[in-house]
């Protein structure tokens, strides 16, 4: 079964990295993230990029829908604490 929304596929980290960004009041700021890889496979002097159009077309269709929204305000660290501000799930791009 296909996801209908994949906001929720991406690394954990890139919404970790929101939050910290919210907290510390940059969330408006630009910020700038990379699609790499760090090596041709299989020793290969080159590398051939395939793909691209649906990577951006993901990037700009990017965003939560509310159920992705409640589950992320759902998640705990092992303190039990929220992992993410109310203010901050609220302010994510949603559909």
């Amino acid at each position: 079964m296909k996801y209908s929304n994949p906001a929720l596929l991406n690394d954990f980290y890139q919404i970790t990295m929101a939050s910290g960004y919210f907290q510390a009041g940059i969330s408006e700021k630009t910020a700038c993230f990379q699609l790499f890889f760090r090596k041709a496979p299989f020793s290969a002097s080159f590398s051939l990029a395939c793909g691209l159009e649906n990577a951006i077309e993901y990037i700009n269709s990017f965003c939560f829908q509310d159920d992705d929204i409640e589950y992320l305000s759902l998640l705990v660290d092992p303190a039990g604490n929220r992992l993410f501000e109310e203010n901050m799930l609220f302010g994510l791009t949603q559909c």
